[in-house]
């Protein structure tokens, strides 16, 4: 009879909690009929990918339904991890394209993307790799012990890649922080209350933190040293391994989902205050007639010339293209109207 574990079943109703959210802005901002083509719509659906997969294995997991040689218990425990890379990549994109804003041209936003997709690319080879090895040769039988390579790889790499993220979020983050105190970039999130920035700042930086552990328990894990798991009867144990789930996955996509968090209401595609048309294309909506404050406190553009890049925020798609002109070589001031 398989014992039921307390702490999976909390564990799970965590990353369903924060699916649900994610799925209640995604809503919203199609419901409301903003831009969907900004890194903040991505990010979400990124994060409602992720929790979607920890929820299902996690559940199971629960259930001691999942064996140590299962390619699809191992496949949902590792690709939310790949997932989680590429959601927080995405802030890193943000964070780099507001700082090179005066140099970035369309060639340059394309190469960030080519680069961003090839580092997802190389980790799902690297999980595919892993996959396959536990297909042909399953748990060695001393894998009690110590790891096998194949677990090794998978977890060093992780330590690896995370590493490298912390390292550009907390470069990008200075970086842009600094044009900010500068009066360089003003505002360019445009959160609503005191010291926005500075909470973005702190945002940043607990992010940057949590990472930098999870890099060094990865190499540790590797190393064979402190190892924390489920698996183990101790309850102390399986409530540390709780913790730190909820540390190093949950709270870093809390953080900004509620950072985030507001979403104005409009009517039929349209902030209040302002007029709408339709223009040809039937996914774009025009505004006319939007001021700074009638404008989503996400509205961090990335502009290049006349055109914007997809930005963080979910304000509506103006009539202009979304991305740089190839001949726009100088950006403006980051800008919250459409125009």
């Amino acid at each position: 009879m398989v014992e039921f574990n307390a702490f999976l079943l909390v564990l799970t109703l965590e990353y369903v909690f924060v699916l649900l959210l994610c799925l209640f802005q995604i809503t919203r901002i199609v419901y409301f009929k903003h831009n969907r083509r900004t890194y903040h719509f991505t990010f979400l659906l990124f994060c409602t990918a992720w929790c979607t997969v920890r929820s299902v294995y996690f559940f199971f997991e629960t259930l001691g339904l999942w064996s140590e040689t299962s390619l699809v218990g191992n496949t949902l425990l590792w690709l939310p991890i790949i997932i989680q890379f590429a959601t927080f990549a995405l802030l890193v994109l943000f964070y780099a394209t507001l700082v090179h804003r005066e140099k970035m041209t369309e060639t340059t936003w394309w190469i960030m993307m080519v680069l961003y997709a090839l580092s997802i690319l190389v980790f799902l080879a690297i999980l595919l790799t892993y996959l396959i090895t536990l297909a042909v040769d399953g748990t060695p039988e001393d894998s009690s012990e110590s790891l096998s390579w194949p677990d090794a790889l998978m977890q060093g790499y992780s330590g690896c890649v995370f590493l490298i993220l912390v390292g550009f979020l907390a470069l990008y983050g200075m970086r842009l922080h600094i044009l900010i105190f500068r009066g360089k970039l003003p505002d360019p999130f445009h959160l609503k209350g005191r010291y926005s920035n500075m909470r973005v700042l702190v945002t940043t930086a607990i992010i940057v933190v949590i990472y930098f552990g999870r890099s060094i328990y990865d190499f540790l894990t590797v190393a064979d040293v402190g190892v924390v798991s489920f698996e183990d009867n101790s309850w102390e144990t399986q409530l540390i391994a709780l913790l730190l789930y909820s540390v190093w996955e949950l709270l870093p996509v809390s953080l900004v989902v509620f950072l985030f968090w507001q979403i104005p209401r409009t009517t039929l595609g349209v902030l209040k205050g302002g007029r709408k048309s339709f223009p040809a294309g039937p996914s774009e909506v025009q505004y006319e007639e939007e001021t700074a404050d009638e404008v989503t406190p996400l509205a961090g553009r990335m502009p290049a010339a006349e055109h914007t890049f997809m930005p963080y925020s979910p304000t509506p798609l103006s009539s202009t293209s979304s991305r740089p002109s190839s001949s726009a070589t100088r950006s403006r001031e980051p800008s919250v109207s459409n125009e």
